[in-house]
This record gives C-alpha cells, sequence and structure tokens, in this order.
C-alpha cells in the first residue's frame, strides 16, 4: 500500500459531519506528527525500540483518524521493526516515511478543501 493512499469516504464523511473542525483536527495531525517523528528519532538514537514502537503506534492512530491509510499501514511496518529491536533498518525507513511526509500533508490538504 502506498504511503499517500487516502481513505477518501471516510474524510469526506469527516468533512460533512465536522466541517471546519475537520480543518482543525487535520493541522492539529499534521503538528502532532511531526513531533512523534522527532520522539522516533531521538528513542532510535537513544537504543529504546520500545519507546519508538509506541510512538508508531501512536502516529499510526493519527494517520487513520486523519484519513491517511496508508501512511497509517506503513507506520505498523515501522512498529514491527521497532519491537524486533532492528533500529538500523527503523532509522532508515522512518527517514523514508519522513520523507514522504510533504506529499502527504498536500494530498491530505487537497482530499480536505
Amino acid at each position: 500500500m502506498s504511503a499517500l493512499q487516502l481513505n477518501t469516504p471516510y474524510i469526506d464523511s469527516l468533512k460533512t459531519a465536522l466541517g471546519k473542525v475537520a480543518l482543525e483536527g487535520l493541522e492539529l495531525f499534521f503538528r502532532r506528527a511531526w513531533e512523534l517523528f522527532d520522539q522516533v528519532d531521538e528513542a532510535i538514537s537513544a537504543a529504546q525500540p520500545h519507546v519508538a514502537a509506541d510512538l508508531l503506534h501512536a502516529l499510526k492512530g493519527i494517520s487513520w483518524t486523519a484519513g491517511a491509510q496508508g501512511f497509517g499501514e506503513c507506520c505498523i511496518e515501522l512498529e514491527g521493526l521497532a519491537r524486533d529491536s532492528c533500529l538500523d533498518d527503523l532509522a532508515e525507513e522512518a527517514q523514508k516515511l519522513r520523507a514522504v511526509f510533504p506529499s502527504l500533508k498536500a494530498a491530505l490538504e487537497k482530499a480536505y478543501a
């Protein structure tokens, strides 16, 4: 699954049900996701894979809440690497996922417009 795959029916239902509040939630997602990325990097640097796994689990959850289904699926894969203590692979894959985030942000902004 592509990290950029969105759950558009879900996003449409959020927009209908929540109106402008959905956009506020999206902005919170963008801010919190960057914070979680930074915390994952810190956990990897500190050789704390269990902490990284918990953070990636949280990132998965907020991704799904925002309608970013593919991104959430990628977080599950990274969470698995963390739980298996594969820190080198985790660090590499986490950077790849972080690099995709600006494209995800643009796709979500378009979907919520």
